[in-house]
């Protein structure tokens, strides 16, 4: 009966652990309701996880909580534990967030990182390693399917942009728009693609059959056109990364160049992605344009500026006025002393036909205002931070953000989960000989790691819902293969 009890537990969290990998990058974000006072809102998938994470509990119940035994797992939880901490301090103390608000985001973070749990708990045999493999990636050929709608066939797309489209309204994509796919924004879809693409690479390197290399192939190309159309800047520098460390993990470094080659001149085909980077280096060279430098034999500093020949407005001559015979006053004008300036500027006209942008607005606004504000943030309590939602639903940089809202305890905690999961990672990675499905597939979540590391510091990636839950996911993924190969070679 008990034998009976455990293989029905293991089913139901087998096969919930494959509904999130399904539901989660799928299901788009319709909101069920709002919460007060924040465009966030509660979906079907939270019902979800809350389900399949009830079935985990009560499977740890009855092994008397056995997980807490890694010291991993006892680390998150202390994460947990800070994050209510700060969150007490920032109703009590520094009185930085509206306490239902606070209250929703500090269990949203428990909600995205639960699901890593789960997975590890899943993890019985290899099987269930391959298993869930082939559901993430039948879930990616289905979320490319549904980019290719958007972008050929008018596929509606479900949006949380902006306030109005949280609200679940249904659009359609103009010319040229960037395609979002499943995805609440093209930022999310492109993150997720950074942790499946290096995967799927080196699952195709993994394979031995024909029609697997085959059909691997054919989703690692759909995928990649995948993230040019979703024209993150960001996003796509990060996939550059993840590849790269994905095939010197693999030891295929003479393949890196061209790769990289080949993933670059695949770019240039994409009018949106081409256009934001020929912005980001038109900003870039207009600020080399603009010189400012100290000559040997001067004091002051020297300005070069090149500005667009400037082509004067023709005026009319005046006209002339009949004499009434009354006299004017005749008011003598005396000029206004200018201060000596402090540098000397020269001007060069005829540069350019328009007059090039002088900032890029996205990099401008993390500098200026996001970056800045979650420092303050830290400044206000550098221990616990000002808690979660403190500092707005955007700071595009995930590291700022954890400093800020839970302060250098929390950071330090978070960073040291993550130097956990990497050094049991590199343990697995730098093996001589590899041979086994599972090998291939950890060096494929490493790389992708990486990447997903290099996203967050222009993207607010952890909070980001379908791209974090499915970073947990993998990270479950990695350790419960780590822990299958170390109970093997107890057991040996």
């Amino acid at each position: 009966m008990l034998k009976r009890l455990e293989s029905l537990e293991g089913a139901f969290l087998k096969y919930g652990v494959a509904a999130l990998l399904i539901v989660i990058p799928l299901y788009p974000k319709f909101p069920l309701f709002q919460i007060p006072g924040s465009w966030v809102a509660v979906r079907a998938e939270d019902f979800l996880i809350v389900f399949v994470s009830l079935i985990w509990i009560f499977s740890q119940f009855r092994q008397r909580f056995e997980f807490l035994k890694d010291s991993l797992n006892k680390t998150i939880i202390f994460y947990f534990l800070v994050g209510f901490a700060s969150f007490v301090s920032a109703l009590f103390i520094t009185r930085s967030i509206i306490p239902h608000i606070g209250l929703f985001h500090t269990l949203r973070r428990i909600e995205y990182m639960i699901v890593f749990f789960i997975m590890v708990s899943s993890i019985k045999k290899i099987r269930d390693v391959i298993f869930y493999t082939e559901v993430i990636f039948l879930t990616l050929f289905l979320v490319f399917l549904y980019g290719l709608g958007q972008k050929f066939f008018l596929f509606p797309v479900i949006s949380t942009m902006n306030v109005e489209f949280a609200k679940g309204i249904a659009l359609r994509l103009h010319p040229g728009a960037r395609v979002s796919s499943t995805f609440a924004g093209h930022y999310d879809l492109a993150a997720y693609l950074v942790l499946l693409l290096p995967l799927t690479a080196a699952i195709f390197f993994g394979v031995k059959k024909t029609i697997h290399k085959i059909l691997l192939g054919i989703l690692a190309f759909s995928s990649f056109w995948l993230l040019l159309v979703s024209a993150s800047r960001i996003s796509f520098f990060a996939y550059l990364i993840a590849i790269t460390f994905t095939l010197w993990f693999l030891k295929k470094k003479f393949l890196i160049i061209p790769v990289l080659l080949f993933s670059l001149l695949f770019s240039f085909f994409t009018p949106q992605l081409t256009e934001r980077y020929s912005r980001t280096v038109q900003v870039a060279l207009v600020k080399i344009g603009q010189l400012r430098f100290t000559l040997p034999w001067e004091k002051q500093p020297t300005v070069i500026s090149f500005l667009p020949e400037i082509i004067p407005t023709p005026t009319p001559p005046p006209s002339e006025v009949p004499s009434t015979g009354i006299k004017k006053k005749v008011i003598k004008e005396v000029p206004t002393p200018t201060p000596t300036p402090l540098e000397k500027r020269y001007v060069f006209y005829g540069a350019g036909a328009e007059i090039p942008q002088t900032e890029d607005r996205s990099l401008s606004i993390r500098i200026k205002v996001e970056w800045p504000r979650a420092l303050r943030a830290l400044a206000k309590n550098p221990f616990l931070g000002t808690g979660y939602s403190s500092i707005t639903l955007a700071t595009d940089n995930d590291y700022f953000r954890a400093l800020g809202e839970v302060g250098i305890l929390g950071f330090l905690v978070f960073f040291f989960i993550l130097i956990k999961i990497a050094l049991r990672a590199k343990k697995m990675i730098f093996i001589k000989v590899r041979t086994n499905f599972e090998d291939f597939l950890v060096i494929g979540i490493g790389g992708a790691f990486l990447g997903f590391l290099a996203n967050a510091f222009f993207i607010d990636v952890f909070e980001a819902s379908k791209a974090a839950i499915t970073f947990w996911l993998l990270a479950g993924l990695l350790i419960g293969v780590y822990k299958l190969k170390f109970s093997e070679a107890k057991k040996r």
